[in-house]
């Protein structure tokens, strides 16, 4: 009897051995494909920031540079191995359309992780100011990061170069200032003559003068 008691506390501390054993290298199972998910989803986050065009900067609540793309590191000059835990006011300064640096709790960024709402800027007046102090027109959209339960996790700030868009706004003004110019002189010849038409008696002579005017200036329009 005695070793048949034995024989059954073995017996059933070896189930619970195994017991306890699958139970560990189901989870371990679990965790392993936990982490594989995690690093998959990683590289998927980081495939898809990369191939984003504009320069995508992610900070921590702090407003420390936690993550950033190719296109950011192409525009600003820094790599990520320079800005990585360092402020962002400090790594990409803003430069307002009189070339005054913009105070850091106005930087777009930083507004949006203090008041938690999307913060973008209009117009081509901002200007980034880049490592080798060069100034690139940009707009900027930036965002606050929060998880499900809305607690902040950081912010996201995406940065486009808006060269070529202020170079066409400037063409453009430059344009409408000189047509309107060109406009006004011969408008202006045109009113003259024909109030003078209007207001004297004028011999034939002048009259056609005048008309002649008023033609050249009509045809120049």
């Amino acid at each position: 009897g005695a070793a048949l008691f034995v024989v059954v506390i073995i017996v059933l501390l070896g189930l619970l051995i195994w017991r306890n054993a699958s139970s560990l290298y189901r989870a371990e199972i679990g965790r392993q494909r936990a982490r594989e998910e995690l690093a998959e989803s990683e590289g998927r986050q980081r495939a898809i920031l990369a191939s984003i065009a504009e320069g995508v900067v992610v900070t921590d609540p702090d407003g420390r540079v936690v993550s950033m793309n190719m296109a950011i590191q192409r525009l600003g000059g820094w790599t990520e191995e320079e800005v990585l835990g360092r402020p962002y006011p400090e790594v990409y300064p803003m430069l307002d359309e009189q070339g005054h640096p913009i105070p850091e709790e106005d930087l777009f960024l930083c507004r949006a992780i203090v008041q938690r709402h999307i913060a973008t800027s209009r117009g081509f007046q901002l200007s980034l100011l880049t490592k080798d102090d060069h100034r690139v027109p940009v707009s900027v959209a930036a965002s606050p990061v929060l998880d499900a339960r809305g607690d902040l996790l950081g912010g996201v700030a995406v940065l486009r170069d808006v060269s070529y868009e202020r170079e066409v706004d400037e063409l453009k003004s430059s344009l409408i200032s000189t047509v309107s110019h060109e406009l006004r002189t011969p408008l202006t010849m045109i009113q003259g003559f024909s109030e003078l038409l209007l207001g004297r008696e004028l011999g034939e002579a002048q009259s056609r003068q005048a008309l002649e005017q008023i033609n050249t200036s009509a045809e120049r329009l």
